[in-house]
């Protein structure tokens, strides 16, 4: 049984997923090499502690080992916002978040598994978390996400986008009785404008008025969006007719 034991430390040690283990009472009994390489933190210089945060978080927060450990699942969703769901492994759950990584300097998209070990009678002995770096994967779906929102020449919102956004504005000015204004603007004699200077020209000016567009925007809330060849639209939540 303790040859067993040694072997399973031995293993999780040696894992190439970066992993860590906390006791009953939430102690660091294990940080795997994985785990170092990934956080820049020593193993000893988190075992036998609770300082395990200090590796992810600049504030001291629960990890997700934590949580299973003090029994604090009510909280998941105020830790990892939509995120935190139960694992496909058993007992543990699965999260994702981004992490500060206060030692090597940087954000990093970790995706993490925890899950709880008990002993024959039921008791936990402790809490296992694996960790997977996925910024690079968050980082090309967010820029995915954004081109499928953005007008590629302008980088303005595009129509799609648009259309969704000002459906969900109506409602919600519908339901609150607040007033929105939406502004159209067509660029006269575009067709000849472009006709005389050329496509690369005529590009150039569609950015030059997209620019001004957004510079002109004072609210977070409001939006610029070009809605076709050289139409745009301009939404203004919370605006009457006299602009206030």
């Amino acid at each position: 049984m303790v040859q067993q034991q040694k072997f399973a430390v031995s293993l999780m040690e040696h894992l190439v997923t970066a992993t860590f283990v906390l006791d009953r009472n939430g102690y660091v009994v294990i940080w795997n090499k994985s785990c170092e390489r990934l956080t820049g933190v020593k193993a000893d210089e988190v075992l036998g502690t609770r300082d395990h945060w200090k590796a992810f978080y600049s504030r001291q927060r629960l990890c997700l080992a934590d949580v299973l450990v003090q029994e604090r699942t009510a909280e998941l969703d105020q830790l990892y916002a939509v995120h935190a769901q139960p694992s496909i492994y058993g007992e543990g759950y699965k999260a994702e978040n981004w992490c500060v990584m206060p030692r090597i300097g940087s954000q990093l998209y970790l995706t993490v598994d925890a899950g709880p070990i008990y002993d024959v009678h039921g008791s936990l002995i402790a809490v296992v978390q694996t960790i997977r770096d996925n910024t690079n994967y968050k980082n090309a779906q967010s820029k995915l996400e954004k081109m499928a929102i953005t007008d590629e020449l302008t980088g303005l919102y595009n129509r799609r986008y648009f259309t969704d956004h000002l459906d969900m504005e109506w409602r919600r000015g519908t339901r609150s009785r607040e007033p929105l204004a939406l502004i159209f603007l067509d660029i006269d004699y575009f067709k000849q404008y472009n006709d005389l200077y050329g496509h690369l020209v005529g590009d150039d000016c569609l950015k030059s008025i997209a620019t001004t567009l957004q510079q002109s925007l004072l609210r977070a809330t409001d939006m610029a969006t070009r809605c076709g060849g050289e139409e745009f639209c301009v939404l203004l939540p919370d605006t009457s007719l006299a602009g206030h």
